[in-house]
């Protein structure tokens, strides 16, 4: 999982979102408290990155419900396949990588300019 997870931030990921996101690939689902557990994070950090990538479309909820008092549990699952999060993860390091092939264009021009 260490690698999957150097490999998230390498495409651009923060650590913590790298480590929720090799949770769910290697898990498929989980509860928050089992990733703050398994991957040594703080209730914060995952809830943040799980927001993110609900957002994104990447997970969904589902509220598990128990007997007794207290809130219900909040189970969340792989929505998208794997495959495509990664080639969206792909579709945004190309854009990275196109906007830096424009930037350094523009630099040898400008120094092309200045000679």
């Amino acid at each position: 999982m260490e690698g999957r997870v150097r490999i998230f931030e390498k495409a651009g990921m923060k650590t913590i979102e790298a480590k929720v996101l090799s949770y769910l690939f290697e898990n498929n689902r989980g509860l928050s408290r089992d990733m703050e557990r398994k991957m040594d994070l703080r209730q914060p950090e995952v809830s943040t990155s799980l927001s993110k990538f609900y957002k994104k479309g990447w997970v969904e909820r589902e509220e598990i419900s128990h007997e007794g008092k207290g809130r219900p549990q909040i189970l969340f699952k792989l929505k998208k396949t794997k495959h495509k999060i990664i080639e969206e993860l792909i579709n945004n390091c190309n854009k990275k990588l196109n906007n830096l092939i424009e930037i350094k264009e523009n630099l040898t021009k400008l120094k092309e300019e200045i000679n």
